[in-house]
């Protein structure tokens, strides 16, 4: 079991930091996550190591450290393979903002399980002993593939609002169902979950889009009531029920396709267009996001109606999204009349390895007598169009064309 932490790139300066702790007489374990990972054979995405040494002693042990987080007791410390975080047992004090702790009590390890968010992520290891610690039954959840609050859901969940939404990606990461009194408080409670900023609550989805059960994460966020309070204006039932579908058709895709299919479901069940930028700017919606997004959306738009020319296809199938819309459009059309549509465009792919350069450009027009204006352009384009609908590569031949369009 122990070859899952063994093999990570980051494990000789875990043990090196644990050993460091323990030289100077403090206990030196790992907690949260990689324990829980480590149970399950899976490879930690990252490791914390817990002590109860003081933030200001860990900072004199390894003077390279840095103290973001220190109030919450949290010191980071770089290593070669990036930074490993040594945070000290503590209990939490009142939370006013539904997010974090007002202040913070350094403690046993006991009390630092439960104050955890759950179960599965409440374990500790002694890499010394190789011991697990369980203070709150998580291996007992672990093995039941149960994701159950620590302690009473609704203070766990009042507490901190975001963990109604990291409920739902673990449930989804992990395969796991929901304990029932879990569950319960989250219905509940769902509304609160808007207290949390836009931007951050968008973080948490795309990190639900990017397990490998996004669908049955969507569907989960739905029955709880989360997905109505977080999209209010938005919110389409037959979008959501769209969205489950397609998502299960595209587990094995990449963020950024996932997204996009279930942005395009609003669209798809009649949201209008600036309802939903509306929604995606309030999310943070990146430049690069809104620019895949609308030009697939776009693309799709003409391939479906059938405007494209030839020429225009090839544009579309070696533009910096042509792939992106290609995928997209065979998952949201496998079954539909438009399939062979997205079919039919995608073996242009094979007239070129890449597009061509034009043959003709605005030197030569103005050579031909032409000056620069919207003509020119116009004039440009088709001629770039008949090039490639022709595929031609002899510039007399082009010019002797364009010429022509000129008279």
């Amino acid at each position: 079991m122990l070859e899952i932490f063994e093999k990570h790139p980051q494990w000789p300066e875990v043990l090196k930091i644990c050993k460091t702790l323990r030289a100077h007489g403090y206990t030196a374990w790992l907690a949260g996550g990689c324990v829980r990972d480590l149970l399950l054979s899976v490879s930690p995405q990252d490791f914390d190591v817990v002590t109860n040494a003081v933030p200001d002693v860990v900072q004199k042990l390894f003077p390279d450290s840095l103290d973001i987080g220190k109030a919450f007791g949290i010191i980071m410390v770089p290593v070669q393979s990036g930074r490993i975080e040594i945070a000290t047992f503590r209990s939490d004090g009142s939370y006013k903002d539904g997010r974090r702790p007002e202040n913070v009590v350094f403690s046993t390890p006991q009390e630092d399980a439960e104050r955890r968010d759950f179960t599965v992520n409440a374990l500790f290891y002694d890499p010394e002993t190789r011991e697990i610690k369980d203070y709150v039954d998580g291996r007992k959840d672990l093995g039941a593939k149960i994701l159950r609050a620590v302690g009473d859901p609704f203070k766990r969940f009042e507490e901190d609002k975001l963990r109604m939404l990291r409920v739902v990606r673990f449930a989804a990461q992990l395969g796991f169902e929901v304990e029932p009194k879990t569950k319960a408080a989250v219905t509940l409670m769902a509304d609160q979950i808007q207290v949390i900023s836009a931007e951050r609550i968008y973080y948490e989805l795309k990190r639900l889009m990017q397990t490998s059960r996004s669908s049955m994460g969507i569907q989960l966020l739905n029955d709880l009531g989360l997905l109505r309070a977080i999209l209010k204006e938005v919110y389409n039932e037959e979008a959501i029920q769209s969205a489950v579908i397609i998502l299960g058709a595209a587990e094995t895709c990449s963020l950024e396709i996932k997204s996009t299919l279930f942005w395009l479901c609003f669209l798809n069940k009649g949201i209008e267009v600036e309802l939903l930028k509306n929604k995606l700017r309030e999310m943070k919606f990146s430049k690069d996001e809104f620019e895949v997004y609308f030009y697939v959306t776009d693309a799709l738009r003409k391939i479906e109606s059938g405007v494209l020319s030839l020429g225009e296809s090839y544009e579309l199938v070696f533009g910096k999204h042509g792939r992106s819309v290609l995928e997209v459009g065979k998952i949201l059309w496998k079954d539909s009349e438009s399939f062979s549509k997205v079919q039919k465009i995608e073996k242009l792919l094979n007239d070129f390895s890449e597009l061509p350069r034009a043959l003709v450009n605005g030197d030569d027009l103005i050579a031909l007598g032409l000056k620069p204006s919207s003509q020119m352009k116009d004039i440009l384009k088709r001629a770039y169009y008949y090039q490639l609908e022709n595929k031609i590569n002899d510039k007399p031949q082009m010019l002797s064309w364009t010429k022509k369009q000129i008279s």
